[in-house]
């Protein structure tokens, strides 16, 4: 009875670890842009052994609720998150959210580990119910960091604002 106890626990870890952890089958992770959103675009291990790049829309998979990004099933993340003020660090996505839905006010920053929600499936990145698109010009699509600087690095706007200080203080 023991024994088919630990057949049943390791069955259900199994389904309960299924989402995330696409680092582990998946390379050159980067923000890309579609549309007028960010997307996740990397490159992951097929069934058959290739590799396949694929691109998720972050808006099918992450919210923000007053200024801090959360999982949500179509969370439509860049209402509050323009993709403009993101960055994909490893796999923590980084931005500044405006803290209402009229996107008025302070921008805030917010970071989510993506690699809890997004897995990849046979190749193709997913989250919840939603699979990425495997365009025919995947490999080509802008990046929006890893590469490219987006926004305005915090130790810039700290040199500004001491700069300032110190025109005003002279």
């Amino acid at each position: 009875m023991k024994f088919f106890s630990f057949i049943l626990l390791g069955a259900f870890t199994s389904l309960a670890s299924a989402d995330g952890g696409y680092a582990n089958y998946c390379r050159n992770a980067t923000l890309v842009k579609v549309g007028n959103e960010a997307g996740l675009r990397a490159y992951c291990a097929t069934a058959s052994g290739d590799t396949q790049c694929s691109i998720l829309s972050l808006d099918k998979c992450y919210g923000s609720d007053v200024g801090r990004m959360k999982p949500k099933d179509n969370g439509n993340l860049s209402k509050r998150c323009p993709f403009n003020f993101s960055e994909l660090d490893g796999t923590t996505l980084k931005s500044r959210c405006y803290r209402t839905p009229l996107k008025k006010g302070s921008l805030v920053w917010t970071s989510a580990d993506t690699n809890v929600l997004v897995a990849a499936d046979d190749g193709v990145l997913k989250c919840f119910n939603h699979r990425a698109t495997t365009p025919p010009n995947c490999k080509e699509r802008p990046v929006l960091s890893g590469t490219e600087p987006i926004g305005m690095p915090m130790s810039f706007v700290y040199c500004l604002y001491l700069l300032f200080f110190a025109f005003f203080m002279w």
